[in-house]
């Protein structure tokens, strides 16, 4: 019947990821008579076409946030599209994508902050530590542990006072000496 064969395609676009065209079946499904003679298939057909409504928003979403360079937002829309479609090949390439780049950065920026560390520019230091942590890397509490170190150096120098003394003599050589 019309309303079986267009419940059918609208199901194989739809665990395809196609919730355009899902929709687009669905609808010619309600224009069927079983549609409306059949209280269960009103229900399955109309909170089908709202689910693809809003997976084709999370999607939109997923994608924006991955464009921005988002990765945890991006990876919380579309893992909150497999949790009710797990088959949409896009959607898992995308998330792994997300993961991919996700981890890359996090990886990034904790060597920078340890490269600035061991070079002695802790300011340029703490900036990617914090960029671990507000990445909500996975060794984002290593990074803290470190910033907080860094936090600390950084204040004790600036309690500490430093001086100049300017030494000269007639007959010796001028001398500069600085410490705190």
């Amino acid at each position: 019947t019309p309303f079986y064969t267009a419940l059918s395609e609208a199901t194989e676009l739809f665990d395809n990821g196609n919730y355009a065209d899902a929709i687009a079946k669905y609808k010619i499904a309600k224009e069927t008579p079983e549609y409306s003679q059949n209280k269960d298939n009103k229900s399955l057909i109309d909170s089908r076409m709202a689910l693809s409504d809003s997976l084709i928003t999370w999607r939109e979403r997923a994608d924006n946030a991955f464009r921005g360079i988002k990765y945890v937002e991006a990876m919380t829309w579309y893992s909150k599209i497999l949790k009710y479609n797990p088959n949409d090949v896009y959607v898992i390439e995308k998330n792994r994508d997300c993961a991919t780049a996700h981890a890359s950065d996090c990886n990034s920026f904790y060597s920078t902050a340890e490269d600035m560390y061991d070079a002695g520019d802790l300011e340029e230091a703490k900036f990617y530590y914090q960029k671990v942590i507000d990445s909500d890397c996975a060794f984002k509490a290593i990074a803290n542990d470190k910033l907080l170190m860094v936090d600390k150096i950084l204040e004790s120098k600036k309690n500490k006072d430093h001086f100049l003394t300017y030494e000269w003599h007639k007959e010796v050589p001028i001398a500069f000496t600085i410490g705190s």
